[in-house]
């Protein structure tokens, strides 16, 4: 049994049910890698572990972070947007799937509120019009996309999911600004 060691480095993940944004930065707070995975299956558990295993595998084979820190899902009833049963299923969900990456790397995953992350990174919690935009706009101006690529759909237009990947890149940053005194600084 191969042991791989905890280096450094912070995992940000934006996750959903359809698309997981990752983010991982040095103990610098610098980029080492950005993407996107899409949990695939039948059910909730094996959506979980697809994601969990194309998380793992898109990080490489030595990659154990020191921190893993998700944006925590927002669970509120809003008019014509969220059921009890929808908060449910993303719940069980992001439990699953943090469950997983904890059972592997033995590290606990910390949450942070979207607002809170933004908040801390970019200086503003909430925004006027589309918020997915303007946080893709500032991480886009941030990012040094030698270490990515932005998706693109088939007709050569940005994905998607490049506001996943923004978002978890935001949730990442705020890990590195609040990151505890007793890490290793070296």
């Amino acid at each position: 049994m191969r042991r791989l060691r905890k280096i450094p480095m912070i995992l940000g993940l934006d996750i959903s049910t359809t698309t997981i944004g990752y983010t991982l930065l040095n103990k610098h707070g610098n980029l080492v890698k950005m993407g996107f995975v899409k949990p695939k299956g039948d059910n909730l558990f094996e959506k979980a572990h697809t994601a969990f295993v194309d998380t793992v595998t898109e990080l490489g084979d030595f990659v154990v972070p020191s921190r893993i820190i998700a944006e925590k899902p927002a669970i509120m009833f809003q008019q014509g947007k969220s059921s009890a049963q929808t908060i449910s299923l993303v719940l069980r969900f992001n439990g699953a799937y943090l469950y997983a990456l904890w059972s592997n790397f033995l590290v606990t995953p910390e949450e942070v509120m979207a607002t809170t992350a933004r908040k801390a990174v970019i200086g503003k919690g909430r925004f006027t019009g589309d918020t997915k935009k303007a946080i893709y706009e500032f991480v886009y101006k941030q990012a040094d996309t030698k270490y990515f690529i932005w998706p693109v759909s088939k007709t050569k237009k940005p994905a998607p999911e490049r506001f996943d990947m923004a978002d978890s890149y935001v949730v990442a940053k705020y890990g590195w600004l609040n990151r505890k005194e007793t890490q290793d600084t070296r």
